[in-house]
């Protein structure tokens, strides 16, 4: 399971809104680090929010921090969606267009990425939907007293 240290911005029904805390493998600024962190905040200037299921069912408030992990080959699928499906609906509708002519292998292959792009779009979405694949794994409590904070 990969872990990401993460604050608590809100809190819904068996959900948990969250910032992540940091970008990267956590080796980013040692000798032989990945330097993740910097391709991170190039690629998201804004902290990205991530909806997470409280499968504790631990009392999480604004402002805690938590480990959320998500399961192992979560990462593996969502690249095949990625890279692998665009790439072979692009390859078998040019393969499928050029059996008639060539005009035709052009016009397959926009046809086959774009049926492999509704596709990857449908698995996102079912993905996200499920909301399953990330969880809190610990929760580290907030040392701010929550009296008078209704």
């Amino acid at each position: 399971m990969i872990e990401l240290n993460a604050v608590v911005t809100a809190v819904e029904n068996g959900y948990v809104v969250v910032e992540a805390a940091s970008q990267g493998c956590g080796r980013c600024h040692e000798p032989g680090g990945c330097g993740g962190v910097s391709l991170g905040a190039m690629l998201c200037s804004s902290p990205r929010q991530l909806r997470v299921r409280n499968g504790l069912t631990l009392p999480v408030h604004v402002g805690d921090s938590i480990d959320i992990g998500v399961a192992d080959g979560v990462l593996r699928r969502g690249a095949l969606a990625a890279y692998v499906a665009p790439l072979a609906g692009l390859l078998a509708g040019a393969l499928l267009g050029g059996m008639i002519g060539e005009t035709w292998a052009v016009a397959g292959s926009l046809a086959g990425l774009g049926v492999a792009w509704w596709a990857t779009k449908q698995f996102r979405k079912k993905a996200e939907d499920g909301a399953g694949e990330l969880v809190i794994v610990r929760h580290h409590p907030s040392r701010i007293p929550r009296e008078g904070l209704g």
